[in-house]
């Protein structure tokens, strides 16, 4: 399958050719293609996914959230952690080099 990336490329090369009916057609193809994709993407809200197999009140908080926000305030936490107890951070860190 094309990128978008190798699209826009050859939209450009279209968009840069000799005008002409056949080079138009090719264009409108490709800026369908390429509007068509990236909308879709748009509108394909993601499910939360689940992070945490637990019914602890912080696993049913992450679960409910975006993954990428999830793992943002993970991060954040530790590294608070890192700075409030770092012997505490230092064990949690050998625990996920095991």
């Amino acid at each position: 399958m094309i990128s978008d990336r190798e699209l826009l490329q050859v939209i450009a090369e279209c968009e840069n050719g000799k005008p002409s009916l056949s080079n138009c057609e090719k264009l409108a193809t490709f800026y369908t293609i390429y509007d068509h994709r990236n909308q879709s993407a748009v509108e394909q809200p993601k499910e939360p996914s689940v992070l945490i197999e637990s019914d602890s009140e912080v696993a049913r908080l992450l679960n409910g959230m975006e993954e990428n926000k999830a793992w943002s305030l993970v991060m954040e936490l530790i590294e608070a952690v890192q700075v409030l107890n770092p012997k505490l951070f230092r064990s949690f860190m050998e625990k996920l080099a095991e």
